[in-house]
């Protein structure tokens, strides 16, 4: 997959409020084994690796679907400070989420707001060059490049407000999210050679969820969602040229303007229950998303593959979960039927069919403090999540058809702990990932980033075009931690 001479390369990841990596909602679309950031995984979760469909995540839920906010039994403050990092030095970031969960009779609802610091990969050992060879006499002549911030900014608001009825045995609720986007991990990489990149974006993020609940367990929801994404690129290049009379080269600065939109529609249906008085749950979800792209990068590298598309993807899942005395346990198995189109008008069509599976794993057990108050509980998880697609390429103009096939396996473990004390809970978690890379990355350089043409981590837009030559994506571990700590109101 490495060494694809000619690759398209997408990825899907809407927001889901306070950016949720809710891939049951969501479906990525990725055909690169790209190292997603983690830049938008704050809200704070249990460490068992995603685990959903039959097992609740007390701390995720309200977030992924805002009708689960009619669980909440009182209202909370909390606070989830985040931190990723992505290895050999091309990735960084920090934030900062801050919120309130309230309830007040039969009504809920929560507001919140995070700020984030991007860090800039650290330097390249060499940049290159662009234009016109020169004289070899003056090859070492390297071009200017303008200080540039060590970090930058993202802002995110979100609010939601929902309702209880039938003796709280329904919720409906919807929440809005809104982000403002001053950078994106990894986008300096789709362009090699850049003096600087300056991004300016923005996302609206909206849901409507309903949750039924009977009195012996079993539980029904549904999420609608729709979401609009646009983001655009500034970047600045020198280019060299070889001046005869004044026998040197010269440089041209050069500026760029790049803009990627798209609109995605989202439902997602989930049912479980309990068998009878067992312990063990089972739950089964079905999840579609229509994802159109009006709009496209046109990326040098990229150019004439496609400035258009459009996507279906689906999920179907099953989930079974145990729960006895102090040890939980729960198991997803998921498949990902995809289709995807891009084009070039009356010259190009690209057609992918996808088969994508996911396996999640995971265990907690919870130990009774001396207060019996008091508790703390170790979460573990895993996944295994396979993806392999078949493209078919059609050339209109030299009527020449392409058929590549690609697959690999992106593997991912997590770590919790969570301590609950009368008025407060403290909670930790952990997760990296590996099968995973970076354009840029030499396998076993930890000390640099050397950019190359290649795809980024775009694990937030929406939309990742055509990539010519990803030989140069080198192996990279993603870590995450976070530190959540709230507040019960009694």
């Amino acid at each position: 997959m490495m060494t694809t001479r000619l690759t398209y390369a997408c990825c899907l990841a809407i927001l889901s409020p306070l950016l949720v990596p809710a891939d049951a909602q969501v479906i990525r679309v990725k055909t690169i084994a790209v190292a997603e950031s983690e830049q938008f995984s704050f809200p704070p979760s249990g460490g068992m690796a995603g685990v959903s469909i039959a097992l609740a995540d007390t701390l995720l839920d309200p977030f992924v679907n805002p009708a689960k906010g009619g669980r909440i039994r009182t209202s909370q403050y909390f606070g989830a400070p985040s931190f990723y990092s992505v290895s050999s030095n091309s990735g960084a970031g920090t934030t900062l989420p801050l919120g309130v969960m309230w309830k007040r009779g039969s009504s809920f609802g929560g507001l919140g707001a995070a700020f984030q610091q991007i860090h800039r990969p650290a330097p390249p050992v060499n940049f290159g060059f662009r234009g016109v060879v020169i004289d070899p006499s003056s090859s070492s002549f390297a071009p200017p490049r303008p200080t540039e911030p060590t970090s930058h900014r993202n802002r995110y608001s979100f609010a939601m407000l929902g309702h209880t009825l039938d003796s709280a045995r329904f919720s409906v609720a919807a929440s809005a999210l809104w982000s403002g986007l001053d950078a994106v991990d990894g986008v300096e990489q789709f362009y090699a050679a850049n003096d600087w990149v300056r991004q300016k974006g923005e996302a609206m993020d909206l849901r409507l969820g309903v949750l039924k609940e009977w009195v012996g367990g079993a539980s029904f929801e549904a999420v609608a969602l729709r979401n609009r994404f646009g983001h655009a690129h500034d970047v600045g290049f020198t280019d060299f040229f070889w001046d005869p009379t004044l026998r040197s080269p010269v440089a041209s600065p050069r500026t760029e303007h790049n803009a990627e939109r798209t609109n995605t529609w989202g439902l997602h249906l989930e049912y479980e229950r309990p068998l009878a008085d067992s312990g063990w749950r089972v739950g089964a979800m079905l999840t579609g998303n229509r994802i159109s792209h009006p709009e496209m990068p046109n990326y040098e590298v990229t150019d004439g593959l496609g400035n258009a598309g459009r996507s279906s993807a689906f999920n179907v899942g099953m989930g079974v979960s145990r729960s006895h005395r102090k040890v939980a346990f729960g198991f997803d198995a998921i498949y990902e039927p995809i289709s995807s189109k891009t084009w070039v008008a009356d010259s190009v069509d690209n057609r992918f069919r996808f088969s994508n599976a996911k396996l999640r794993a995971g265990v907690s057990r919870t130990f009774t403090m001396m207060d019996p108050n008091s508790a703390l509980t170790i979460q573990l998880g895993a996944e295994l999540y396979s993806l392999q697609y078949v493209m078919n390429q059609r050339d209109r103009v030299n009527s020449i058809d392409h058929v590549r096939k690609e697959a690999w396996l992106e593997r991912t473990r997590t770590a919790g702990m969570s301590f609950r004390v009368p008025g407060v809970e403290v909670h930790y978690h952990v997760r990296t990932r590996t099968g995973v890379g970076r354009p840029g990355v030499v396998a076993g350089n930890n000390n640099n980033f050397v950019p190359t043409f290649g795809a980024s981590d775009l694990s937030f837009a929406p939309w990742m075009p055509p990539v010519a030559n990803t030989s140069a994506l080198g192996p990279v571990r993603v870590t995450w931690h976070q530190f959540a700590i709230s507040f019960p109101q009694r």
